[in-house]
C-alpha cells in the first residue's frame, strides 16, 4: 500500500477539490445574478392573458412599475389608475384597453398599438411614444410632457385639454384631432401635422414649428376670379 511521500503526493487532489469548489460557486452566483431580471420580464416569461391578470390584487388597481410586457396582449383590459410606472409596453397590443388615470411617467410605449384606448387623465410624461398608434385615443386632461413621440399617430384622437409641452413630436400626425385649450409650449413639431385638427386656445408659444403642416391644400376651396 503506497502512502503519499513528504513532497505532498496528496495535493493534485486537494488543489483538485479546491477547483470544482471554486467553480461551482462561480456558477451558482452566475445563476443568481440573472435569474432576477428573468423573474422581473413579463414579456419574456411567456405569461397568457390570464396569467398576466392574476397577477392583479383584488383589491384596488394593477401596481407593475418597471414590468416588462414587450410584446404582451393587454386590449381591452381595465387597467384604470394602474402603476405603470417605468414599465416597458413595446409592441404591445393595447387596444381599447381602460388607461384613465394611470400613472405611466417614464413608460415605453414604442410602436404600441392604442387605438380606441382610454387615456383621460392618464400621465405620461417623460414616456417614449415613438411610432406608436393612439388613433381614435380618448386621452382628454393627459400628460404627455416631454414624452418621446416622433413618428406617433394620434388621428382622430381626443386631445381636450393635454399637456404636450417639451415634447418631441417630429413627423407625428394630429390630423383631425380635438386639441383644444393643449399646451404645446417649447415643443418639437417640426414636420407635424395638424391638418384638420381643432386647435383652439392652444398654446404654442416657444415650439418650434419648423415645417408644420395645419391645412391641406388639397382642402382648400378653389379661388374663384373676381367679377
Amino acid at each position: 500500500m503506497s502512502t503519499p511521500d513528504s513532497t505532498g503526493a496528496a495535493a493534485p487532489k486537494k488543489r483538485s477539490s479546491v477547483f470544482q469548489w471554486v467553480l461551482t460557486t462561480i456558477l451558482v452566483g452566475l445563476v443568481g445574478l440573472f435569474a432576477v431580471p428573468l423573474m422581473t420580464d413579463i414579456g419574456s416569461s411567456g405569461l397568457t392573458r390570464d396569467q398576466i391578470m392574476k397577477m392583479r390584487s383584488k383589491d384596488g388597481p394593477p401596481q407593475w412599475p418597471g414590468f416588462d410586457f414587450s410584446g404582451s396582449d393587454l386590449s381591452e383590459m381595465d387597467l384604470s389608475g394602474a402603476n405603470l410606472k417605468g414599465a416597458v409596453l413595446r409592441r404591445c397590443n393595447l387596444k381599447g384597453t381602460n388607461l384613465a388615470a394611470a400613472d405611466l411617467r417614464g413608460a415605453v410605449l414604442d410602436r404600441a398599438n392604442l387605438t380606441d384606448a382610454d387615456l383621460r387623465n392618464a400621465d405620461l410624461s417623460e414616456a417614449s411614444l415613438e411610432d406608436a398608434v393612439l388613433v381614435r385615443a380618448s386621452a382628454a386632461g393627459a400628460n404627455f410632457s416631454k414624452v418621446q413621440a416622433s413618428g406617433a399617430q394620434f388621428l382622430g384622437a381626443q386631445l381636450r385639454g393635454c399637456n404636450f409641452s417639451e415634447g418631441i413630436f417630429e413627423k407625428t400626425s394630429f390630423d383631425k384631432t380635438d386639441l383644444t385649450r393643449t399646451n404645446f409650449e417649447r415643443a418639437n413639431l417640426r414636420y407635424a401635422r395638424l391638418v384638420g385638427a381643432q386647435i383652439e386656445g392652444a398654446s404654442m408659444v416657444g415650439a418650434d414649428t419648423w415645417f408644420m403642416k395645419q391645412t391641406d391644400p388639397k382642402a382648400q376651396p378653389e379661388a374663384k376670379p373676381s367679377p
